[in-house]
Order: structure tokens, then sequence, then C-alpha cells
């Protein structure tokens, strides 16, 4: 499934964003994607958080049952 706040600040041209999933950071698990820079960019292939779709979540199998039951709130802003 594409981030719908990927979809809407990039459009079709969201080609560097990974599908929706389960990532981790210092605040906990959250469902979102990652950004591969492109060959253009000055690190080609760098791999970076690319949004935070969710709220955390304090374990992951919170997170992954949220993300795969589709029981998550979509934040509205990035």
């Amino acid at each position: 499934m594409r981030s719908p706040q990927v979809i809407n600040v990039y459009g079709q041209d969201n080609s560097g964003y990974s599908e929706l999933q389960v990532l981790k950071s210092a605040a906990g698990y959250y469902i979102g994607t990652l950004y591969t820079n492109g060959p253009d960019s000055d690190c080609p292939g760098l791999v970076e958080p690319g949004s935070r779709d969710s709220d955390y979540y304090e374990t992951e199998d919170e997170a992954r049952t949220a993300l795969y039951e589709l029981q998550w709130e979509q934040r509205e802003t990035p």
C-alpha cells in the first residue's frame, strides 16, 4: 500500500518511496515509508526515512498488527 501523505505531496511521481511498512525510531515503532535517493542525487542509493504515517506504537507487534489489519489512523501532517 502506498502512503497517502507521499501521494498528496508527490502525486504519481513517488517511485523513490517504499510501500508502507513498520519502521522504528528512538520514539518507537510506526507505520511509514523509506526513501531511496535516485541516481542523480549526491548520495545515490542512500536509504532514509520517507514518511511517518501513523502515531507511535510501543511494540513492533502492535504496529505490524495495525498495518496488516488496517487499524491505524493516517496522520494529517508529515
